[in-house]
């Protein structure tokens, strides 16, 4: 296919909600990879860090909001995700985009708010900008599945950061505001790039297994059809082999009775047609038999010269 278009619009209903599936199911699967990597970073700014001593509150609304949206990702999405998929696919996975987008922002927010307050040369700030750029890479493995997740992601993670440098104003907050969008379009461009390939992928293999349940199919009715039209060929020529022996019968009992030089011509040009006719008979079932694997070898003497 020339486009991922025309290879989309090749797909019937089934096989498009197959790759919808297939795609929720990778994006579960991808967002639980990266499950610890909120809880990890967040006791390393709780140790090396003072946000936790200088505004406890704050990190502890920040960490509560990383902690329970983590909780529910984890049992939503690897113990409950079958049942619930399974049962109301769009609300569980509209939930769980929620929270996976709810842990951006919580981050997003940590650091607009670090870089408003701390500003550009503090130790905190250069750590948890380290912290988000390591969410974002890991948030892109997932996000980039679905165009929606993967935009909304990046703007929970990027907008405080940016909105809080161009508050702080002067060289450094500009330079940090222009470095934060540069580096969400980056992403955001990577992901969708990724995504083409990722779907791409999904609907190429659809497209194959579709195409080898057609051939399956084709391929059985093929065989339908050739048995069938062995079957007649066989059920043919034995129901014509009893006429024809009938006539063979007549025309030798006629050619024992006293006929005319002519007639017995007649006769025996009769009885060698039929003659002919019930070989062709016995060929054609024995073509029959060969098809369906029942020829029968049968041992018998011949004469060579003749």
């Amino acid at each position: 296919y020339s486009n991922p278009k025309a290879m989309r619009n090749a797909l019937d209903e089934a096989g498009r909600q197959r790759v919808q599936q297939l795609a929720e199911q990778e994006f579960v699967r991808r967002t639980m990879d990266h499950v610890p990597t909120a809880p990890i970073l967040a006791l390393y700014l709780y140790f090396y860090s003072r946000i936790a001593q200088d505004y406890p509150v704050g990190y502890a609304v920040f960490a509560a909001v990383a902690m329970i949206t983590t909780a529910l990702r984890v049992v939503v999405g690897h113990f409950l995700f079958p049942t619930l998929h399974a049962r109301r696919p769009r609300v569980t996975m509209r939930f769980l985009a929620a929270m996976y987008l709810i842990s951006g922002a919580a981050w997003g927010s940590l650091g607009g708010a670090v870089v408003y307050l701390y500003g550009f040369d503090h130790w905190d700030t250069f750590f948890l900008l380290a912290c988000l750029a390591g969410v974002g890479g890991t948030t892109l493995a997932a996000a980039c599945i679905f165009r929606r997740s993967l935009v909304s992601q990046f703007i929970a993670l990027g907008v405080p950061t940016f909105a809080a440098s161009l508050l702080r104003g002067g060289e450094q907050g500009f330079s940090l505001a222009f470095f934060t969008l540069i580096f969400a379009v980056m992403m955001v461009t990577q992901g969708l790039r990724r995504r083409r390939v990722f779907w791409s992928g999904l609907e190429a293999n659809e497209l194959l297994r579709q195409s080898n349940v057609e051939l399956e199919d084709a391929r059985r009715r093929a065989e339908e059809a050739s048995r069938a039209k062995s079957d007649f060929l066989a059920n043919v020529s034995h129901e014509l082999r009893t006429p024809m022996n009938g006539v063979l019968g007549m025309t030798r009992l006629a050619l024992s009775e006293q006929l005319s030089a002519k007639g017995r011509d007649y006769v025996e040009t009769a009885h060698d047609s039929a003659l002919a006719l019930l070989h062709l008979l016995n060929d054609i079932l024995d073509f029959s038999k060969i098809e369906a694997r029942k020829l029968e070898l049968v041992p018998q003497d011949f004469h060579l010269p003749d």
